[in-house]
């Protein structure tokens, strides 16, 4: 019942399958100059569901603020926890990622100088620097991985979740919640982009408080209380909400309606994932393989798909195969 490290696995493998989705095929532009048969669906189709993809922001923030949550709540209590516990965070996360950023930057410099070509246009130096800290999106400086702007997210996420945390203690979660939808139509701050750290806001905070007040054990066992025929229109209710949810970020705007698309879309999806797709044998346990490198696959998959991709997978036109190679 409770939800467990090895779920948190599994849901970041569905993250990881969303991403390397989302980035291979939702939009034509992306293999323009390939012939790629999409058999047994249609191109729309694939591009739909690629689209559908970008839920994996979602599924990845939701996810941190849970972990994080988890984490702070254990300290909370404490004169001056929260200093300490940003700073350990941040090292934590600053750890994995320079190893990689150290290793892309020298391996990208030797294959094609992309370093150069990205950071020395302006303020080269300090351009790395903002890049190190994954700063770059939040600031709006060059980026050697586009991918990387989800950095600005993470350390975002990081700083918040012990504001997050006070504020649901002072004035509960749902009210929590109703201010992340007010205040900003109150001060007129619109959409801020797909990539902008304030569109995740919200599932950072479901991620919080789902944390802070169990809701994962609260759900499955009160499904696992029902009768087995209320147990199946529990499970056919919740395909029907996935099939709708779809359709609706596919069809809705996401700058009027930010918090459906990237929160109350991709929750339906993460709780559907965790009651029901993290029972079934064997797939659990891929997903669970592929959560535990979903980072180091997160960092590097754009400059696989940029230099390796397209090389190498292409002259098999099967979209299928492209995407399991």
């Amino acid at each position: 019942m409770k939800f467990t490290k090895e779920n948190t696995l599994q849901l970041k493998g569905i993250a990881v399958i969303f991403l390397l989705y989302h980035h291979l095929f939702n939009s034509p532009s992306m293999y323009q100059n390939f012939e790629v048969s999409f058999f047994p669906l249609t191109e729309r189709i694939v591009n739909l569901l690629s689209w559908f993809g970008k839920n994996c922001v979602s599924f990845f923030a939701f996810l941190s603020a849970y972990g994080l949550a988890v984490s702070y709540m254990k300290l909370s209590e404490k004169k001056g926890a929260a200093d300490g516990w940003i700073k350990r965070r941040l090292l934590k996360l600053y750890k994995g990622y320079w190893f990689v950023f150290v290793g892309a930057f020298f391996i990208c410099s030797i294959i094609d100088r992309m370093p150069i070509k990205v950071y020395m246009k302006s303020h080269g130096i300090a351009n790395i620097i903002l890049d190190m800290l994954g700063l770059s999106a939040f600031l709006g400086t060059p980026s050697m991985n586009g991918a990387w702007w989800y950095m600005s997210l993470a350390v975002t996420i990081i700083i918040i979740v012990p504001v997050v945390d006070c504020l649901c203690k002072k004035i509960g979660g749902i009210a929590t919640i109703v201010l992340t939808f007010i205040m900003p139509r109150i001060f007129g701050i619109g959409f801020q982009g797909n990539n902008s750290c304030l569109s995740f806001l919200f599932i950072v905070i479901c991620g919080v408080i789902f944390a802070e007040n169990d809701i994962f054990t609260k759900i499955a066992k009160w499904v696992q209380k029902r009768a087995l025929y209320y147990k199946w229109l529990i499970f056919i209710m919740f395909l029907v909400g996935l099939y709708v949810t779809f359709k609706l970020y596919i069809t809705c705007d996401v700058t009027v309606c930010t918090e459906l698309n990237y929160g109350i879309v991709p929750l339906l999806w993460i709780v559907f994932a965790y009651l029901y797709v993290s029972k079934i044998p064997i797939v659990n346990t891929i997903l669970e393989f592929i959560g535990k490198h979903s980072m180091n696959i997160f960092y590097v998959h754009i400059f696989f798909r940029k230099n390796i991709f397209y090389v190498h997978i292409f002259f098999r036109n099967n979209y299928c195969y492209n995407f399991i190679y």
